[in-house]
């Protein structure tokens, strides 16, 4: 295997999604390493102590803007054209947000994250669905059989 066919490999998966509920379908994709990276950390913004603090104190909005920024993020990030090209910018979040009806986006959101493993159940199912490692099977003396078998 060389290079590029391992990074073929590796591109992003595009699914189709149907929202029912507004006669749509849509292509969605998961995100990047990158992007989950740039995920994780706009949503460590409310673990700060700061926002923590402007939280706790009642500061109007702190929790719906982190909301808002983290939805919007995967949104224009995961919401894909025919070609699989973003459809919105990190400059259209307030497109996104004002044009956008809130269970859509809810909807639209969850998605994305599950199909970027980045739901709570997502790393569960991983390890149920998965075979035992190689190095789990040498370190308790058990050999697979021909058949894959122990």
């Amino acid at each position: 295997m060389n290079k590029e066919e391992l990074i073929s490999r590796f591109l992003a998966r595009i699914e189709e999604f149907r929202l029912e509920d507004f006669d749509l379908t849509v292509k969605l994709r998961s995100l990047s390493a990158l992007e989950r990276a740039k995920f994780t950390d706009i949503a460590s913004k409310f673990d700060k102590r700061e926002e923590a603090e402007k939280y706790a104190a009642g500061e109007p909005g702190i929790l719906e803007r982190i909301t808002r920024e983290l939805q919007c993020y995967v949104v224009s990030h995961g919401l894909v054209d025919d070609d699989g090209k973003r459809m919105f910018g990190d400059s259209d979040y307030d497109l996104i947000v004002n044009s956008f009806p809130c269970t859509a986006l809810d909807i639209i959101h969850g998605q994305i994250l599950k199909i970027s493993k980045l739901t709570r159940d997502a790393g569960a199912d991983e390890i149920k669905n998965s075979d035992p490692a190689p190095s789990e099977l040498s370190s308790s003396g058990l050999q697979p059989d021909s058949a894959g078998g122990m």
